[in-house]
C-alpha cells in the first residue's frame, strides 16, 4: 500500500538545525523563540510515491495523503516577539487542513483559548478566540494601516469572544 506510519515524541531543539531546513522552514521557525524546546508527541501517516516513480513530486503526491495527530506544549517563549509564559495544543493535519481545536496561551495578565482551522490548499483560515490577554500585545503584528483601525477600538474586560474568518 506504500503507507508509512510513525509514532514518537521529542524535545529536540529544531532551532539548532535550522540551517538544514528549506528557506521557508527557516523563516517559519525563526518566528519562534523558547527557553526550553517544546515537548512534542504525535503520530504521522502518509502514502509514499510509487517505487517506480524516479522523480516523484512530494508536494503533489505525498502531501495530500499526510496525516498528523499530536500534542505540543512549550514553556516561556515568543512568537513574532509576542511573549508567553506557556502554550499548548492538540493538533491534526489531514486533507491539507490544520486543526488546533484548543490552543491555550498564557501570559502574565491572563490566558487565551484559541481554535484554528487553516487550509493549505486555499490559504483560508478561521480563528475563534476567548481571551483575557490585552489585544494591544499583538498590535505590532499588524500593518500600519491595520494599526490605525485597531487603535480606533477600545477593548474592555467584558469583551471576551472574537470570531473572524480570513480569506
Amino acid at each position: 500500500t506504500r503507507e508509512a506510519r510513525a509514532k514518537g515524541s521529542s524535545d529536540f531543539d529544531v532551532q539548532k538545525i535550522s540551517p538544514l531546513l528549506t528557506p521557508f522552514g527557516q523563516r517559519w521557525i525563526a518566528k519562534y523563540t523558547w527557553e526550553k524546546p517544546p515537548q512534542l508527541k504525535g503520530e504521522v501517516r502518509a502514502v509514499l510515491p510509487s517505487w517506480t516513480n524516479q522523480s516523484p513530486s512530494w508536494r503533489a503526491e505525498v502531501l495530500p495523503t499526510l496525516q498528523l495527530d499530536g500534542h505540543v506544549s512549550a514553556g516561556r517563549g515568543t512568537y513574532r516577539d509576542v511573549s508567553a509564559t506557556s502554550a499548548q495544543t492538540d493538533f491534526t493535519y489531514s486533507n491539507m487542513v490544520w486543526t488546533l481545536p484548543h490552543l491555550r496561551v498564557n501570559r502574565p495578565e491572563g490566558g487565551a483559548d484559541l481554535n484554528l482551522v487553516a487550509s493549505d490548499r486555499t490559504r483560508e483560515y478561521q480563528w475563534r478566540i476567548n481571551s483575557q490577554i490585552d489585544p494591544k500585545a499583538i498590535r505590532h503584528l499588524l500593518t500600519e494601516k491595520q494599526q490605525l483601525v485597531f487603535d480606533d477600538f477600545q477593548f474592555t474586560p467584558d469583551v471576551k469572544d472574537l470570531d473572524f474568518d480570513v480569506k
